[in-house]
């Protein structure tokens, strides 16, 4: 899709929409966040959403700035502004999440379902220290103490591709103690994509949380949590499927606020997590057997890994309101993680077209063993001049890395770095001024630094344990106007990446230098009524400047137009996405979640949605997502020539075809 046809389908497709689909509907554009934040960021409810998701992911690409990996039906990695992984954060509740996959079969967002949590918090760009690095920005996404007496939150999404998404939390909040209990499950078939390619792509996932809070006097709280999940899962993105994803997660949190006094609050939050992770090719795949001697003996060969980590974080946080209008932030916060890999390989010798297997041999080989140890401490002030929101942050960490033995895949070769250790101190800072120019109208200008070391699965994965750590200098700037009718947002960003760790055929990682720059644009235009038009672009140019070719894994422009439609309590819209073709691309490289594979012809899809709230205690919702059934892949995907015997090979990852879906949600 060129220039010109991409602009004239816009033009055209917006026309279309307001004589068409008159009666659909869609989220609301987020543009400001509903609340004031101490992150700085943009805030966006979560269970309040009429739409679902399998995980955190599937919302996340709903705003501007955002893309998915699809790896399967679930599990898609997320990347913001051409940067993922461990350059964007993911916080729950007070600590950063980890994965143990060394190659994305279960990103974080995999194990956070949307319905799960009260509110997301979506930080652009280098302006946090809070949570350690954040080189592309932060996401986070936390849980709040139930309201007083017995609450009942429920919600169920029913759709194609015998998919179902299930949420429960009930909770009971007196005068000194609080309790919650909830559970999450998904589950999905295999997904057809628009041209009628079954892919393997089905999944089956659950969780469930216990939390407590109990007051211990006026102005201090002491908070317990729990979770624990297990799933399987088949992909057509990798050569094994996942058997086990058993995740255990405890924590515990001590707030003491006293507003208005100098310290006016204390906070104190420990955490653990343990993760065990299987991966094989014989669980949902058939094995393929090897001709030993032709017409008589076959050998068949399996492969089982394992991958496990494990981890536990504390943080201490003190706020200092030392004059009015001003308040500081003093913390200090330590991590201890550890990776673990293994493979067993097992072949079996059979008589051909029998059961009967006479020699059994098995051989486990050791893949990659690290533990990482980061001490960090930060500061971040917040100074308000009437008008004017001063924003300044500084950070420094102490990160030990200890690795035990390094292998490649097939465990027959010592990587460098085996058996080594590594001390890197690191600093990051950012600087950002807000201002408010009367009444609707805001802008800000911001400048940020981030390092980032190479993370325990990029120094595994790619023979990269001396690496050297990355450095984004990130200038950002941005316009935020409302008024009655309406409401918009502009943000611009250039950044200097200093020793980008670029993967190289998914073996070994390099330092480059890089240039990034782009922005999104989100408006909302209220017409008479109830009717609104929205609309979103964003786009981001990056150049590999040490190579002199464009930087791999970043997303084309793209641009997306809304119909909404509002009344009482019938809603419904409608919302047009293009996507431009993308032909900067360097074949071969990417990151540790994927490589650029080639080009990718732009595409344009449909989504209609309608709800209906009979009172406020039930919403019900149904939609279409990719309307008239396209069939396309997004440019940041993985290769889909993985697929079982049975489905079609694929260059990429193509995306579910139509999807009609049907969603309750209940709150009391």
């Amino acid at each position: 899709m060129n220039r010109s046809e991409f602009l004239s389908l816009a033009a055209c497709g917006l026309l279309a929409l307001n004589a068409a689909w008159a009666d659909t509907v869609l989220p609301a554009v987020t543009i400001h966040g509903e609340r004031a934040d101490p992150l700085g960021g943009e805030v966006t409810e979560l269970r309040d959403s009429p739409v679902g998701g399998a995980d955190l992911a599937e919302r996340l690409r709903d705003l501007s700035g955002f893309n998915v990996s699809r790896v399967g039906g679930t599990a898609g990695s997320v990347f913001l502004r051409g940067l993922g992984g461990a350059r964007l954060p993911v916080v729950v509740g007070d600590a950063v999440a980890d994965a143990a996959c060394n190659h994305g079969m279960d990103p974080v967002t995999s194990y956070l379902q949307p319905d799960a949590y009260d509110r997301l918090t979506v930080v652009k760009g280098p302006n946090t220290v809070q949570f350690g690095p954040a080189l592309s920005g932060l996401i986070r996404v936390e849980r709040e103490a139930p309201e007083a007496g017995v609450r009942l939150r429920a919600s169920a999404t029913r759709s194609g591709f015998d998919r179902l998404d299930q949420a429960a939390e009930v909770s009971w909040a007196g005068e000194l103690l609080w309790l919650r209990a909830g559970g999450t499950r998904n589950d999905s078939d295999n997904y057809r994509d628009g041209a009628g390619r079954r892919f393997q792509s089905f999944y089956s996932r659950y969780a469930t949380t216990l939390a407590a809070g109990v007051k211990l006097g006026p102005d201090t709280v002491l908070e317990a949590d729990s979770e624990n999940g297990d799933a399987i899962a088949g992909y057509p993105a990798f050569h094994m499927d996942g058997t086990r994803f058993n995740r255990s997660v405890w924590g515990a949190k001590l707030t003491h606020r006293r507003p208005g006094r100098l310290l006016s609050a204390l906070e104190l939050s420990l955490r653990w997590q343990d993760i065990n992770h299987l991966m094989d090719d014989y669980s949902y795949r058939p094995v393929k057997p090897v001709e030993l001697v032709p017409g008589v003996l076959d050998q068949l060969p399996t492969l089982l890994m394992r991958q496990d980590q494990r981890g536990r974080s504390a943080r201490a946080v003190v706020t200092l309101e030392p004059a009015d209008g001003s308040t500081l932030l003093l913390g200090i916060d330590a991590r201890d993680d550890h990776h673990f890999g293994d493979n067993l390989r097992t072949t079996r010798t059979c008589f051909t077209g029998t059961t009967n297997c006479p020699l059994f041999t098995s051989t486990r080989s050791a893949f990659y063993t690290l533990d990482a140890r980061n001490q960090g401490a930060f500061a971040e002030l917040t100074q308000q001049l009437g008008s004017l929101t001063l924003r300044a942050g500084l950070r420094s960490d102490r990160l030990q890395t200890r690795a035990g033995e390094l292998r490649n895949f097939l465990g027959t070769q010592l990587l460098p770095g085996s058996f080594d250790e590594r001390t890197e101190k690191l600093g990051s800072g950012f600087l950002r001024a807000q201002m408010r120019h009367g009444d609707g109208l805001e802008s800000y200008l911001a400048l940020g630094v981030a390092q980032r070391a190479a993370s325990s699965l990029e120094r595994a994965s790619f023979a990269a344990f001396h690496i050297d750590a990355e450095t984004n200098t990130e200038l950002g700037a941005g316009l935020n106007g409302r008024s009655d009718a309406l409401q918009w947002s502009l943000h611009a960003f250039v950044s200097r990446v200093d020793d980008f760790i670029l993967a190289e055929q998914g073996t070994r990682a390099l330092n480059v230098d890089a240039r990034r720059f782009g922005g999104e644009l989100d408006a909302r235009w209220r017409l008479r009524q109830g009717w609104s038009v929205t609309g979103a672009a964003s786009w981001v140019r990056a150049d590999n400047l040490t190579q002199h070719v464009p930087l791999a894994q970043t997303s084309p422009p793209e641009m997306r137009l809304g119909l909404e439609y509002e009344s009482g309590r019938f809603s419904a819209a409608t919302q047009l996405r293009l996507v431009r073709r993308q032909d900067r691309v360097h074949v071969g490289y990417g990151n540790a979640l994927g490589n650029d594979i080639g080009e990718t012809p732009g595409f344009a899809t449909v989504r209609v949605m309608a709800g209906w709230s009979p009172d406020s205690r039930l919403q019900l919702s149904a939609g279409i997502d990719n309307l008239f059934d396209r069939s396309y892949a997004e440019h940041i995907s993985r290769t889909g020539v993985f697929q079982p015997a049975g489905f079609v090979q694929t260059e990429r990852v193509n995306e579910p075809g139509r999807l009609a879906w049907l969603r309750a949600r209940l709150a009391f």
